[in-house]
């Protein structure tokens, strides 16, 4: 394997999962786009191969990467907008007003779970260094070993577990800040209530 194909095989090893879920978070988990991430990112390391020289030259490569997947979920984004909007219906026009969907309760207390969910994920990958979402990948994603994610990435076993541990006190912070959103509204509902009684 020449220099730049290792080089390249190297980045693709090193940022392609992150690459993903930030590409994923990006996007806010749109269900349009989602299955396009991957495209991107393979995308943008057919752009590295291109410009490898560009590439090398700049500060970090990882940022390099992230700045172009965002750049082709972002044409993506508006591609995509334009065609929806373009075949939309006004929610006055008869076709609109004969839909009837039983499912539709179901399915929006669904998607809005689903969408609470990501948006805790993205809080989440927006708090963490670059070396905690590679860790976190690994360990919550992929589900590896501590020893094996200290191996793979170079770090020592205590680091990885540290990492772990910052990850966890992230993850439960974003989830008091949600607690305690959802505790005022209701405390701020009951007090409206009691006003108008």
């Amino acid at each position: 394997m020449d220099k730049k194909s290792q080089w390249l095989d190297d980045l693709h090893r090193r940022y392609y999962d992150t690459l993903i879920v930030k590409g994923n978070a990006h996007i806010d988990y749109d269900p349009v786009l989602r299955g396009s991430v991957e495209d991107c990112v393979s995308e943008a390391f057919l752009t590295a191969w291109e410009k490898a020289d560009k590439v090398k030259r700049s500060e970090n490569p990882y940022l390099w990467l992230l700045g172009t997947v965002y750049k082709k979920l972002d044409n993506l984004r508006t591609k995509s907008s334009t065609k929806t909007s373009q075949r939309a219906v006004p929610l006055e026009a008869e076709q609109a007003i004969k839909v009837c969907d039983p499912d539709a309760e179901r399915r929006m207390e669904a998607w809005y779970t689903e969408n609470e969910l990501k948006d805790v994920l993205k809080r989440l990958t927006d708090l963490l260094s670059q070396k905690e979402c590679e860790v976190y990948n690994d360990y919550f994603v992929r589900e590896k070993r501590a020893k094996e994610i200290s191996r793979e990435q170079g770090m020592t076993l205590g680091a990885v577990r540290a990492a772990i541990r910052r990850i966890r006190e992230k993850a439960e912070r974003i989830r008091n800040q949600n607690l305690l959103v959802i505790w005022l509204a209701v405390s701020t509902l009951f007090a409206l209530c009691q006003i108008h009684l």
